[in-house]
């Protein structure tokens, strides 16, 4: 499904059942919601599973300029709204737990808890992480896409 953000179409899907407890996960760079399939089965009986592409990335908005922390957590927030979800836990993985963490500075009120993998703490200078991001799409667009796919969780 698609939720139209301030910042353009971000792509989104919903899984298990009306549980009110709902866990969103958040991919790692250069990925998208596909990360997260086999958790689908795993944890839909229990709770109410958030998967999105977070801007720039799957099939959500290419923002065509400069990656932006605020951006990807102000279209979340949105999508919750939207969704009228009000709390979450949220699972970040990679980039996705900078994410998480940065939602849960700015949202802390909409965020029951936060577990996070391969992410480095929040208190690092996120503007340096920005351009890091940003030299890593650089590196990975001048990849082949094969070989992207083949060391990045074949996620199309």
């Amino acid at each position: 499904m698609y939720f139209k953000s301030s910042y353009g179409d971000i792509y989104y899907e919903i899984h298990g059942g009306n549980n009110s407890t709902v866990v969103a996960f958040l991919h790692g760079i250069l990925l998208n919601h596909k990360m997260f399939e086999k958790q689908i089965d795993a944890f839909k009986d229990e709770y109410k599973l958030l998967l999105w592409d977070m801007p720039e990335h799957g099939q959500s908005v290419k923002l065509y300029k400069d990656f932006d922390f605020a951006i990807v957590a102000d279209s979340f927030i949105e999508l919750l709204n939207e969704l009228e979800i009000k709390e979450v836990i949220l699972v970040g993985v990679s980039l996705g737990g900078w994410v998480g963490q940065f939602i849960a500075h700015k949202y802390p009120e909409r965020v029951k808890a936060l577990a996070i993998e391969g992410s480095t703490p929040l208190h690092v200078d996120l503007r340096k992480m920005a351009f890091i991001f940003q030299v890593y799409c650089i590196v990975f667009r001048l990849l082949p896409w094969g070989i992207v796919k083949k060391d990045n969780g074949k996620n199309d």
